[in-house]
């Protein structure tokens, strides 16, 4: 038989496995399901395998569905359930026919995401033979990843905090989303805010796919932005692509000033296939803004003085250049960011001032337990800033805790780039005099966050992430996503190319083959009637192939293509069989041996072309490209929780410059809190670090505390 020819979905693995026994004598797979024999409630009644539960008309009286994400759908979802299946008599049309209503709730429909995998069973239990009734359990255990798996920190920190978002779930149904969030610390007080995405359905590709507004404010700061975003998914060494245009409007306390800032920007980034036997990416993008800083004085508190060559007030431009390297390993995921900005005050086209920031992320998690994972999550930050001419005040360096204005280098949350100094113990923007005045134009900073969850509920069962003929489906699918992969690549080389130039001669070729039979059958009418036909429907067959080559695009022209070759069905070696071997064999036709003979030298040229195709090449190429999705998987099933609670410890260590006395210096801050991340409702770190070395002015330490709700649209 020969092998379907895919299109290419860069890495696409479904897993199916509703059904795993059979559970009557009928050989039909549409009969089956999984008999529950040790219910996990008391008084429910274990049902008899081997039990044909339609032809025993039983009747349903309760379903339900066991799923970690279950919070996403259910309630939308379970008067439609019952209302199909309650009171109803069982059939296996029935049973599947919820499934499907079960999938379309949880993904969204005809979903092109890269990878996906099913693993669904269908559970009867509680029966009633006397009644003849039963209730049905759907346990669903499947991911649907949205198509950038990145292994960059930001990914792995979502997956933490939001485990639906990692597995694609996040994507499906409303295309609104709304996040509430807030937190706390002494310069900005308890804050609040939220964000809204809007991602339209729209089908065929459109410059930007997705909205997003956000923002947080207090009694004494506030934030707003928005974003109009796209992306696209390539495949060439270009992986993933995105653009953004952004507008920002802040107002923040800093000490004795409040620093405001409105901007607009525009961005592109994008990220290559993994390398370096798929342990590492590269990233890089650009950014040019607009806008004005502002810092004002607060009422009531001395001042303190400029530093040399820096203003105010003013507009400005920028230009923003960064790049880095992100790596993702099995208990691992680290990323080094460096990003270049040129600035300029007013409508000048000089480079005013030069900012350099560099930043370090790693984590990595020890498995201690069942879904208990020790965490270590550290951070190494530094910046510095070149003043030839001036600088806004707003655009040196501010340090503190963080806070509901918090910034980055560069907008957006798949690629955080820190830009200032980050200290728990201090408030938001305190940590910013020095012996020049306020602002520093140099930092580093270092952040050490250990946690560990005493109390925790994994997303996928123990029995199930152990369970062997699961993991070993599993493998054999991500074979096989590997192999469509390693098409791709195939259909890449040149030498592929070259095979698929020669294609319309061979048509020619097959044709005349045609004709010289259909003369040969003409002249020995009711003769070899088999086998002429054999020897035609083998030509058809080769000519179908070579014209669906020529006829499809990108990676589908493989499947067609080596449908010719010994490497798939062999089809031209098919027509010599038919055409040489069965006909000509006995009639020794001038016309067909000369045809056939032209066809074999034709396919032998195409055969060559194709055997000088780099495999070895193409099979590490997509090994690579499958290496980061086993591993994001590998994650899911052996670490990721829906609910954990532990606590947490944390050190940082900051410095800004210049310094002199007790301005500007080093800074430490120990402490401890706990964290707690819920799914389905809420995650929150709450804790306390204490300024080891404060100086004068400065306090004892500061109360961190940040919080995020699920999205309310699900």
């Amino acid at each position: 038989m020969r092998k379907t020819a895919w299109p290419r979905l860069s890495g696409v693995l479904t897993l199916l496995v509703t059904m795993a026994r059979p559970v009557c004598a009928q050989d039909n797979s549409s009969l089956n399901v999984l008999v529950d024999q040790n219910p996990s409630q008391h008084g429910v009644n274990a049902c008899l395998e081997g039990t044909d539960f339609e032809k025993e008309k039983y009747r349903i009286i309760h379903a339900t569905v066991e799923d970690p994400f279950k919070f996403l759908y259910w309630r939308s979802i379970k008067p439609r359930l019952a209302a199909m299946l309650d009171n109803q008599i069982f059939t296996y049309k029935l049973k599947a026919d919820a499934l499907s209503l079960i999938e379309n709730a949880r993904f969204t429909p005809n979903s092109d995401s890269n990878f996906a995998v099913r693993y669904e069973r269908v559970y009867v239990q509680n029966c009633d033979a006397t009644k003849r009734t039963l209730d049905l359990i759907y346990k669903i255990y499947s991911t649907d990843p949205p198509k950038a798996l990145g292994g960059a920190t930001e990914t792995q920190a979502t997956a933490e905090k939001s485990p639906q978002t990692t597995t694609g779930l996040a994507q499906a149904g409303n295309p609104f989303h709304f996040t509430p969030t807030g937190g706390y610390n002494r310069s900005d007080g308890a804050f609040g805010g939220g964000r809204i995405q809007i991602m339209p359905k729209l089908g065929a590709f459109h410059l930007f796919d997705t909205f997003t507004a956000g923002g947080q404010g207090s009694y004494s700061m506030r934030t707003l932005s928005a974003a109009l975003s796209g992306s696209a998914n390539l495949f060439g060494w270009l992986r993933h692509a995105g653009w953004r245009l952004n507008y920002l409007n802040s107002s923040e306390p800093a000490g004795v000033a409040r620093l405001k800032k409105a901007e607009l920007s525009g961005q592109m980034d994008g990220e290559t296939r993994p390398f370096w036997q798929g342990t590492v990416l590269a990233r890089f993008g650009a950014l040019l803004a607009g806008g004005n800083m502002q810092s004002q004085m607060q009422s009531g508190v001395p001042t303190s003085p400029l530093p040399p060559q820096t203003v105010a007030n003013a507009g400005y431009g920028s230009l923003k250049g960064y790049l880095g390297l992100t790596s993702r390993t099995s208990h691992n995921v680290f990323s080094i960011s460096y990003g270049l900005e040129l600035g300029s005050v007013g409508p000048s086209a000089r480079v005013d001032w030069r900012k350099h920031i560099g930043d370090v992320a790693d984590e990595f998690w020890i498995p201690t337990g069942d879904h208990k994972p020790l965490e270590v999550e550290s951070r190494f930050t530094a910046g510095g800033i070149q003043i030839p001419h001036s600088i806004p005040l707003a655009a040196r360096f501010f340090g503190g805790n963080g806070g509901g204005g918090d910034e980055f280098f560069v907008p957006g949350d798949s690629w955080q780039i820190r830009d200032q100094p980050v200290i728990r113990a201090i408030p938001a923007n305190r940590f910013y005099l020095t012996a020049q005045g306020a602002g520093a134009d140099r930092f580093t900073s270092i952040n050490l966050t250990v946690s560990y969850p005493v109390k925790s509920r994994p997303i996928v069962p123990k029995d199930l992430s152990a369970d062997p003929e699961f993991n070993k489906i599993l493998h054999a699918q991500i074979v096989s996503a590997t192999s469509i992969e390693q098409n791709y690549y195939t259909w890449k080389d040149p030498h592929f190319a070259s095979a698929l130039d020669r294609l319309p001669h061979l048509k020619q070729l097959l044709g005349a083959l045609q004709d010289s039979v259909n003369t040969a059958q003409a002249a020995h009418p009711n003769q070899l009637t088999d086998q002429f036909a054999d020897c035609t429907i083998s030509n058809a067959t080769a000519m179908f192939d070579a014209t669906n080559a020529l006829a499809a695009r990108g990676v589908a022209q493989y499947g067609d293509l080596s449908a010719l070759l010994p490497v798939d069905s062999d089809d031209l070696q098919a027509v010599q069989d038919a055409c040489v071997g069965e006909v000509n064999q006995q009639l020794n036709d001038s016309g067909i041996r000369a045809a056939a003979a032209a066809v074999d030298a034709a396919g032998a040229a195409i055969l060559s072309d194709f055997n000088a195709i780099d495999q070895k090449a193409a099979a590490q190429k997509a090994a690579n490209d499958i290496a980061f999705v086993k591993r994001t998987l590998n994650t899911l099933f052996k670490d990721l929780n829906i609910f954990s609670v532990g606590p947490v410890a944390v050190f940082d260590a900051a410095s800004i410059g210049p310094a002199r006395g007790g301005l500007g210096g080093n800074r430490i801050g120990p402490g401890g809190g706990i964290r707690l991340e819920l799914a389905s409702y809420v995650n929150f770190t709450l804790g306390y670090a204490w300024n080891v070395d404060r100086q004068p002015g400065e306090g004892k330490g500061a109360l961190f505390f940040s919080i995020g709700v699920r999205d309310l649209f699900h």
